[in-house]
Protein backbone atom coordinates (compact mmCIF):
# COMPACT_ATOMS: atom_id res chain seq x y z
CA UNK A 1 0.00 0.00 0.00
CA UNK A 2 1.08 3.43 -0.64
CA UNK A 3 0.36 6.42 1.45
CA UNK A 4 0.90 9.95 0.15
CA UNK A 5 3.27 11.71 2.32
CA UNK A 6 0.97 15.09 2.13
CA UNK A 7 -2.10 14.25 2.64
CA UNK A 8 -1.94 10.98 4.62
CA UNK A 9 -4.30 8.96 2.69
CA UNK A 10 -4.12 6.11 0.58
CA UNK A 11 -2.97 6.09 -3.06
CA UNK A 12 -5.55 4.47 -5.01
CA UNK A 13 -5.27 1.76 -7.69
CA UNK A 14 -5.64 4.22 -10.58
CA UNK A 15 -4.59 7.20 -9.11
CA UNK A 16 -1.32 9.40 -10.85
CA UNK A 17 1.25 9.74 -7.78
CA UNK A 18 4.72 11.06 -7.86
CA UNK A 19 7.56 8.94 -5.93
CA UNK A 20 10.76 10.56 -4.31
CA UNK A 21 14.18 8.54 -3.00
CA UNK A 22 15.16 9.93 -0.09
CA UNK A 23 18.67 9.23 0.75
CA UNK A 24 20.58 9.89 4.01
CA UNK A 25 23.78 8.89 5.29
CA UNK A 26 23.26 6.53 8.28
CA UNK A 27 20.95 3.68 6.42
CA UNK A 28 19.02 3.08 3.62
CA UNK A 29 16.95 6.05 3.42
CA UNK A 30 13.51 5.58 2.27
CA UNK A 31 10.78 6.58 -0.64
CA UNK A 32 7.55 8.91 -0.28
CA UNK A 33 4.74 9.37 -2.57
CA UNK A 34 2.57 12.15 -3.31
CA UNK A 35 -0.52 12.37 -5.25
CA UNK A 36 0.24 14.48 -8.72
CA UNK A 37 -3.38 15.92 -8.46
CA UNK A 38 -3.45 18.81 -5.84
CA UNK A 39 -4.73 17.23 -2.33
CA UNK A 40 -5.54 18.93 1.26
CA UNK A 41 -2.60 18.86 4.17
CA UNK A 42 -3.01 16.09 6.75
CA UNK A 43 -4.63 17.80 9.96
CA UNK A 44 -2.42 18.04 12.54
CA UNK A 45 -2.02 15.36 15.41
CA UNK A 46 -2.18 16.04 18.72
CA UNK A 47 1.41 15.01 20.25
CA UNK A 48 0.83 15.50 23.89
CA UNK A 49 -1.89 14.69 26.32
CA UNK A 50 -4.30 17.91 27.58
CA UNK A 51 -4.39 19.07 31.11
CA UNK A 52 -0.96 18.74 32.40
CA UNK A 53 -1.63 22.32 33.31
CA UNK A 54 1.69 23.27 31.46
Amino acid sequence: MKYCSHCDELIRKGEAYDEQSIDVATGPGITVYRHLEPCRPAVPRQTAPVGLGR
